[in-house]
């Protein structure tokens, strides 16, 4: 909003950022298109930059996760640092999130941020009010763990009074009345920030962590400001920094876009050609192809030629934008040759008829749980078998000190295929023999082919990390041998479940137990180096199903019994009209009574994973409740050994009052004598007025010059002691003085400076005394 007098009060004017996530990274984006999406984040800083000088904003605000982690590389920090520093008039105040926390090991401590950051650039390490240096004051509330259990802006504010000078919070994280999750402990109270700023406590809240910029509340002054750059698909308005302009009770805050990259996402429903031409058509109005990543969800049923265009299409637009991707949720998209597919591949007869049945198998194994609709609503479709959703796909290999291998990762696409291309012994058999390891060695086998796995003449251990799907399930395997040997599984889910050593080993073996045919997977694959040939059906899994169907060994002429087989198979769950049969429905029946106990099962499991991961994370509070202790056990005997260092010193302190209380009472004891000396002085000039009366007179006599010679003898005598005791005295002054600094500045000395401005007057008296004495000089003149 604005104000009609907003001309006439001070205007507080800065940017408020946040979530820059410098060094992200997007596993669906090419290495191409990576280095140029990490690029693009470094340049947005010069973006904030330029839109602080061109508004005339006097700071910068950073609501956390500056970085993507505290492991960031180093070139990143460092081109970070190097885009705040082109800006020397402008203080970027960041402040650390949960991505990058002011942990042990943060990259906020690390050398490479301290010895290459700037002036300009203020890290907001604890609650502290900073002066901005414009007549505001920001405070941060830092996360120092990636596990606070407290409202942290709640922490850092407590106790602030009202204040009339503005206040700026800068905090991190989310706010309870946007958060899917009540039970988190250091979720942000809004209640508790708009009383502080009813109380008028501090004046605005720049909050990150939503990459979405929100106004949350009603007062218009807590703000997300969203990502400068986008991340992700889920974004609903990302790409902002918000300029705040503070005016006494007066806010204004304006958007300002920054995003060069977008994420679009996009449904379609396809059933022919003119379904893949409105996908094609969307793809080909997209601008700024290159910065733009698109993912599709893909539903429907296409003919081989109409399937084949749409891959042919979908291939164009990845080789043009930085990233196309199909959605693994919102896709279900199956193949059904027409008459027209049947008459290209020649088939009549028998064998389209044949085709047929064996086609509307596989539409009946492809098809998933149901079919999405528009806006993603599911449509019921044939049920699976219990076999669905079982088998293994491969996401991504990584090697370590494998052989000749110092590092190597391959990413595989989710569509297609993926070709690994390379010069002979350049790792490329070892990927595979790497996935080996990781199905059968426990990280402390003493195997030899993990022994020979070890790189000749180095003192390490081999590393292998894959990232698989198995049977629906998303998880992450990782082992080390022979040196530092460990075993880690992630299974992704709500929340993660992360497994260590044997424990992980053997879940890991019962999840490929329970969802990958292991002799078949062995049976299909062809290492480089083997002879070309049919995969043996001595495989038990293999020729034992196929015998099994008909009974008998399958060849040659027994070939249609294999089919008269399947069909009989098949007519015990269809009709011939394709409907269910009795018993299949008793089964669904059945199924259903089945699913409802497990749908109980598996809601305890999730309470019983959810409990799990509550200790979990208590035991991760525990060890760092432990670790602090330990921290601050060694600042107690900090403490205790500063506390006798301050116990000698206020000893000391102690002796040097006594030592000065003395030369205090021997300078009262000079300026008595001074006193004395000044009654001498005073005494002096009322002889010199008798002396003169009596030089006047002329009657002064030899007696009378005899006595005043001794008494200017005594005088003079008189002034010696007076000026000795006022060189002891000015000692004495100095002694105090130096006494004085020794214990602080305990004693005033002004006292002392004007008395001996008085000594100093009194002496001077004394000099003019002794010159009017020499003027008064009595000869045979003056008695004659």
């Amino acid at each position: 909003m604005s104000h009609p007098f907003r001309t006439l009060l001070p205007v507080t004017r800065f940017i408020h950022s946040a979530d820059w996530q410098l060094g992200m990274t997007r596993r669906f984006l090419s290495a191409e298109a990576q280095a140029r999406f990490t690029g693009a984040r470094i340049d947005a800083i010069r973006t904030i930059g330029q839109l602080a000088r061109q508004h005339e904003a006097q700071f910068v605000v950073v609501g956390g996760d500056v970085f993507e982690t505290n492991q960031v590389e180093r070139q990143v920090v460092v081109r970070a640092l190097d885009a705040m520093g082109e800006f020397p008039n402008l203080v970027f105040y960041l402040l650390p999130g949960n991505h990058d926390p002011l942990d042990p090991g943060s990259v906020f401590t690390s050398p490479t941020f301290t010895d290459k950051c700037p002036a300009n650039v203020i890290v907001l390490g604890d609650s502290t009010p900073v002066d901005s240096g414009h007549g505001v004051d920001i405070i941060g509330a830092p996360w120092i763990s990636k596990r606070p259990d407290e409202d942290l802006i709640a922490r850092a504010t407590d106790g602030l009074d009202a204040s009339s000078r503005p206040r700026v919070v800068v905090g991190h994280g989310a706010v309870d009345t946007l958060s899917p999750d009540p039970n988190n402990p250091a979720l942000i109270s809004v209640a508790l920030l708009d009383a502080g700023l009813t109380a008028g406590r501090f004046h605005y809240v720049a909050l990150g962590d939503r990459h979405s910029t929100t106004d949350v509340g009603s007062s218009g002054r807590v703000r997300y400001s969203g990502a400068p750059e986008p991340t992700d698909f889920r974004e609903v308005e990302p790409g902002n920094v918000l300029l705040v302009d503070l005016a006494g009770d007066d806010i204004e805050v304006t958007p300002l876009k920054t995003a060069t990259w977008r994420f679009l996402s996009s449904d379609f429903e396809l059933s022919g050609p003119d379904d893949c031409a409105a996908v094609a058509s969307f793809l080909d109005d997209i601008v700024d192809k290159p910065t733009t990543v698109v993912k599709l969800g893909l539903v429907g049923q296409l003919s081989l030629a109409a399937h084949s265009g749409l891959e042919i299409t979908l291939d164009h637009h990845r080789d043009l934008l930085a990233g196309l991707k199909l959605s693994d949720s919102r896709s279900d998209l199956i193949m059904l040759p027409d008459d027209r597919d049947l008459a290209d591949m020649g088939l009549r007869d028998s064998a389209a008829m044949r085709l047929d049945g064996v086609t509307g198998a596989h539409r009946w194994r492809d098809w998933k749980r149901g079919r999405r609709g528009d806006h993603g609503a599911r449509r019921p479709g044939p049920p699976l078998p219990p076999t669905a959703g079982c088998g293994m796909r491969i996401n991504r290999i990584r090697i370590a000190n494998f052989k000749g291998v110092t590092a190597s990762e391959v990413v595989f696409d989710e569509t297609g295929v993926t070709i690994v291309e390379g010069d002979n012994e350049a790792g490329k058999s070892s990927l595979l023999e790497a996935l080996d390891f990781l199905f059968e060695y426990k990280s402390d086998s003493k195997n030899r082919r993990v022994v020979a796995a070890q790189p000749v003449g180095l003192d390490v251990g081999p590393e292998a990390e894959a990232e698989l799907t198995v049977g629906g399930t998303r998880l992450t395997i990782r082992k080390r041998w022979i040196k530092s040997h460990e075993t880690n599984l992630v299974i992704h889910g709500s929340p993660d479940q992360q497994l260590t050593g044997l424990e992980a080993h053997n879940r890991f073996r019962d999840i490929l137990d329970q969802h990958l045919d292991q002799d078949l997977f062995a049976a299909l694959r062809l290492a480089q180096g083997t002879e070309l040939a049919q995969a043996g059906l001595a495989n038990r899994t293999l020729s034992g199903a196929l015998d099994a169907a008909v009974g008998k060994d399958v060849a040659g002429e027994r070939e249609d019994s294999l089919w008269d087989a399947i069909t009989a198979e098949r007519s015990k769950y269809w009709t011939a009209t394709g409907n269910s049969s009795t018993d299949r429905r008793k089964l669904a029946e059945n199924l259903e009574h089945a699913q409802t106990g497990l749908t109980g099962l598996t809601e305890q499991s999730h309470q019983l994973e959810n409990d799990i991961e509550k200790l979990r994370r208590l035991a991760v509070l525990i060890a760092e409740l432990e670790e602090r202790q330990t921290l601050q056990t060694a600042g107690v005997d900090e403490l205790q050994n500063d506390m006798a260092r301050i116990s000698e010193i206020r000893k000391s302190l102690r002796e040097g009052e006594a030592e000065l209380r003395v030369k205090q009472g021997e300078l009262l004891l000079a300026q008595e004598r001074v006193n004395q000396r000044q009654q001498l002085v005073d005494g002096l000039a009322e002889r010199q007025l008798h002396l003169a009366g009596a030089q006047s007179a002329g009657t002064a006599s030899d007696t009378a010059l005899t006595e005043l010679a001794t008494r200017e003898i005594e005088l003079t005598t008189a002034r010696d002691g007076a000026v000795a005791a006022l060189a002891a005295a000015r000692n004495v002054h100095k002694a105090a003085a130096d006494d004085r600094d020794l214990t602080r500045d305990l004693i005033d000395l002004e006292l002392l400076e004007e008395r001996l401005t008085k000594l100093d007057d009194a002496q001077q008296r004394l000099i003019e005394a002794e010159r009017g004495i020499d003027q008064a000089t009595i000869d045979a003149d003056l008695l004659s």
